[in-house]
């Protein structure tokens, strides 16, 4: 029965390892960019994902030379821009940077809402835009599947898990990879399902900018920069509350 299953199986599961991308670049430095990079490549992780700043383009480009530097062969970054650029001529030196050292990705360089900015970018420029993660309905999301290279999914903005597995089936229709945004637990059953997915993303644990990972159960487990797949049914979302109990700030009770 599929309530003895996980999630993953359930929704049909095709593999048991799915690779991982790490996310570094919150205030980043050239220094800090090299090292992390080389640390996080060093355990196995094949792609990485840098926040760049958007305003400052000689800052960015040291970031990004110094993430391409330390990558090993057959490791791969992308780079964030976060909607930093107001119009295509704008947003062109970094994607031109990006690519000519070769980013495996240029994500959010518009609203998503800014389709017709966003087809043009992609017709300049041969790295795949990555956008999505902030569409709320299908038809948001067929117009940039048509428009970008990769589609960026998140249930927790887009209707669930049965909402994301409909984008994916419209992904699939033009062809386009996806790579969900963050909330790993929840998103990796969706790449351990589907093989449209190429990575899940993760924030690492030293940016603590989502700490709730360490308060579920079932922990995660990481081989050579992938995650493998746990067997426990269910999404494997359920709490640990008394590792929360010393996070409390208040406490109530209800007598029914």
């Amino acid at each position: 029965m599929s309530k003895q299953l996980p999630l993953w199986a359930a929704l049909g599961g095709t593999r048991d390892r799915l690779p991982v991308m790490p996310i570094i670049g919150y205030g980043m430095t050239a220094e800090r960019a090299n090292s992390e990079t080389a640390s996080l490549a060093g355990e196995g992780f094949k792609i990485i994902k840098c926040m760049i700043d958007g305003r400052d383009l000689h800052a960015d480009l040291a970031v990004m030379e110094a993430i391409a530097g330390a990558l090993p062969s057959g490791c791969r970054f992308g780079i964030d821009a976060h909607w930093s650029w107001s119009s295509v001529a704008e947003a062109l030196p970094w994607c031109a940077a990006a690519e000519r050292l070769g980013a495996a990705f240029i994500e959010d360089p518009f609203a998503p809402t800014r389709v017709h900015a966003v087809r043009e970018l992609a017709e300049r420029i041969y790295t795949p835009l990555a956008l999505g993660e902030d569409v709320i309905d299908l038809h948001g999301f067929r117009d940039l599947a048509a428009a970008a290279g990769i589609v960026r999914v998140d249930a927790s903005v887009s209707g669930g898990i049965s909402g994301i597995i409909n984008v994916m089936g419209l992904a699939g229709a033009y062809s386009r990879p996806v790579i969900p945004h963050v909330f790993l637990p929840l998103h990796a059953h969706l790449g351990f399902a589907d093989d449209a997915v190429m990575c899940t993303e993760m924030i690492s644990p030293s940016v603590a900018a989502d700490p709730i990972d360490g308060f579920f159960l079932i922990s995660q487990t990481f081989e050579h920069g992938d995650l493998l797949a746990s067997d426990t049914p269910g999404a494997g979302l359920a709490l640990d509350w008394q590792r929360l109990v010393p996070h409390f700030t208040r406490q109530e009770s209800l007598k029914l």
